[in-house]
């Protein structure tokens, strides 16, 4: 395990070099919250460990949704580069918690467009008889 201080002086060295490089390409860098971004699916906010079975598959243990774990992580980045509610949270706790709540609401919002059969409508009666 590495020192904290020194930990903290690589960080320092990768965020100038990134300043650096885009600034030498005229692009701004832009920083975002990266936590859980390869362990969260794209689609549908579930995020859990067990999305990622190996280095290079992502496969959401939820809706199923299957890619290259580096896209699916290079999606939630893009997609938090204006998500001003995710870079409120000040912990990876609270970041967790965002995410799970977003999952629900996904799934609620799924299983408000999925039809249901009449039978279960109440739309049709169901009879036993059988004369």
């Amino acid at each position: 395990m590495w020192p904290r201080r020194l930990v903290s002086i690589h960080q320092i060295i990768i965020d100038w070099q990134l300043a650096w490089g885009a600034a030498k390409r005229r692009l701004q860098a832009t920083w975002v919250k990266s936590a859980y971004s390869s362990q969260e699916c794209s689609v549908c906010h579930y995020t859990d460990r067990a999305n990622r079975p190996d280095q290079q598959t992502f496969c959401c243990a939820v809706c199923g949704h299957r890619l290259h774990a580096d896209l699916n992580a290079a999606t939630n980045i893009a997609k938090r580069l204006d998500d001003t509610e995710l870079q409120a949270c000040q912990t990876k706790a609270e970041i967790k918690v965002l995410l799970m709540q977003r999952h629900i609401a996904y799934r609620e919002h799924q299983r408000l467009a999925v039809v249901q059969p009449p039978v279960q409508l109440g739309l049709f009666e169901t009879s036993t008889d059988s004369g």
